[in-house]
């Protein structure tokens, strides 16, 4: 692995430059203090898997052929020295597992960030948010949210998307398969532009409201039944517990196969709209 530093002021960025299925470029960057890092490494991947605690995750489809994934560190309270160790602490280096490229926070010990930040320090006023720019060598995309938003506009990939509190957000989507979108506490709006590869499109939510709009003139089918049951409330999302689930989770991969294109949605407490 070739390794060179520079110095950018403000920023810490680890650039992560490889091949990513047929020889797809990725580009891995982390934004958190004054110094620059460049790695060099290959890998391949036909899912990308993001395990996050708190911030906001924007994917957008990109015509090109580099898949490019921008994280930065926010900490907006606390100490200089509660602050310079949180910057210190942070280790965030794509891993290559089954075929998944895995995105997760850790600490230095290797634990979850948002795990050790909780037991050591706190995760008050700290996030970390990300840029995602997926091409269509990517045929898989989840994201685990545990508090924030998540936006997906333009993506050809299917879509797998968790959030505990925060909202979901999908624009032009033409995913291939399927897209699944669960929140606790949230709001759920989904617009589609193609659905001609689309299998099951599916929607839960505990408390909130779900629109999907589905593109002029579209045959789909709806059959809420085949919706996955809206997550349990958990006490502590970022317990050793939940993140051994959502890892797990993560990588795993999901197919589906349907006559038509089915559109399947759950609100506990709130309205469902089907446009």
């Amino acid at each position: 692995m070739k390794l060179s530093k520079k110095l950018l002021s403000g920023s810490l960025i680890l650039a992560v430059a490889g091949m990513v299925l047929l020889f797809q470029p990725l580009t891995f960057a982390v934004k958190r203090g004054d110094e620059v890092l460049n790695y060099s490494q290959s890998t391949e991947a036909a899912q990308l898997g993001i395990l996050n605690g708190i911030g906001f995750v924007d994917i957008k489809y990109t015509s090109g052929k580099e898949v490019i994934i921008i994280a930065t560190l926010e900490l907006s309270g606390g100490s200089s020295s509660e602050q310079a160790t949180k910057r210190e602490q942070l280790v965030l280096v794509p891993i290559h597992v089954n075929n998944t490229l895995l995105v997760e926070a850790k600490a230095k010990d290797g634990k979850n960030y948002w795990t050790w930040l909780r037991n050591n320090l706190n995760a008050d006023k700290t996030r970390i948010n990300y840029e995602i720019r997926v091409p269509e060598s990517i045929k898989i995309v989840k994201v685990y949210n545990a508090v924030g938003n998540v936006t997906a506009t333009g993506v050809k990939s299917a879509l797998d998307i968790e959030v505990y509190t925060g909202h979901i957000t999908g624009t032009l989507l033409s995913p291939q398969n399927y897209t699944n979108s669960i929140t606790y506490t949230g709001n759920i709006n989904m617009e589609y532009s193609n659905i001609s590869n689309a299998a099951l499109l599916k929607s839960s939510i505990v408390v909130g409201n779900i629109t999907v709009k589905m593109p002029s003139g579209s045959n789909y089918a709806i059959d809420n039944n085949k919706v996955d049951p809206a997550p349990a409330k958990v006490d502590d999302v970022i317990s050793d517990e939940n993140i051994n689930r959502v890892r797990e989770w993560l990588l795993s991969t999901q197919q589906y196969t349907e006559n038509t294109t089915t559109v399947a949605n759950k609100a506990s407490f709130g309205t469902v709209s089907v446009r």
